[in-house]
């Protein structure tokens, strides 16, 4: 389906069709889920545990993705475009004899992953346009560390996870207040607030031990996108177009505003000019 010609039909709305057909043709992809965080938060540790594997190089500073397909593998595309595929274990080699690389893509065929996909962005960047947010703190790091994640869901209507990563790391107890405190300095907003280890998940998984894997966190965070993205991409989905159209509709308003009041400077200009020749 395409935005019908006559609704972007003036000359100042043209740009405003691509917008509409790229909503319109993205309303039945996989829901992104960004993994958001500073430097050394464990992102991309959190990526490779969500994949069951650790596929992706912590030291990679490119953009990473875990995608559904129908066959388990990899593909880098390069700086120019170039597009490089091969089997999981073979990525890191792969990746060993190219330069930084703009993109990662995980590829596995896992059913959960036919309606989302995870993106871990690089440190530093912009988070990406995201139907939702894991955003990953440290668990030793100071309440203020925060203050970026609440902004976020202040200024942003979509739902996110707050994640206290390296949680391994601290006595249980502090781990216990530090989630209070978050819960309440990000007002209750989040899905839910939850302690993480990821590195120990990867570790609980490759050695099947069901007992740390729960205490990782990965089973309670795996919960949290079940009930929270899931099992509401419908809703999430329609929230995403009925966003993205308020903002077309809104720039197409202030656009027409625009419009109108050059055409009548203008046409006081020509009456001006018209009152001068009589």
């Amino acid at each position: 389906a395409q935005a019908p010609d006559r609704v972007v039909g003036w000359p100042e709305l043209s740009d405003l069709r691509a917008r509409l057909d790229h909503l319109i043709s993205h309303h039945d992809e996989p829901l992104t889920v960004a993994l958001l965080g500073p430097p050394g938060a464990g992102r991309t540790t959190l990526l490779n545990a969500l994949a069951g594997q650790p596929v992706v190089p912590t030291s990679s500073r490119a953009l990473h993705l875990i995608r559904h397909g129908r066959k388990a593998g990899a593909r880098i595309i390069g700086l120019k475009g170039e597009v490089v595929e091969c089997p999981l274990d073979g990525l890191r080699g792969a990746l060993a004899g190219l330069e930084t690389p703009r993109r990662i893509e995980v590829i596995l065929p896992v059913d959960e992953l036919r309606g989302i996909s995870v993106v871990d962005p690089p440190s530093g960047a912009e988070p990406p346009p995201a139907d939702v947010a894991v955003w990953l703190v440290p668990a030793d790091a100071p309440l203020s560390a925060w203050a970026q994640p609440a902004d976020w869901l202040r200024r942003s209507s979509r739902p996110a996870i707050a994640a206290l990563a390296r949680a391994d790391g601290s006595p249980r107890d502090a781990v216990k207040r530090q989630l209070r405190a978050v819960h309440d300095a990000l007002d209750g907003r989040p899905l839910g607030v939850v302690a993480l280890a990821a590195q120990v998940g990867l570790e609980a998984l490759k050695a099947r031990d069901l007992k740390r894997l729960k205490a990782s966190g990965l089973v309670a965070l795996h919960r949290l996108l079940q009930a929270g993205v899931v099992q509401r991409a419908d809703a999430l989905r329609d929230e995403a177009v009925a966003r993205g159209t308020a903002l077309i509709r809104r720039d197409a308003l202030a656009r027409c505003r625009g419009a109108v009041a050059r055409l009548e400077r203008q046409a006081g200009e020509v009456g001006a000019l018209c009152g001068r020749l009589t």
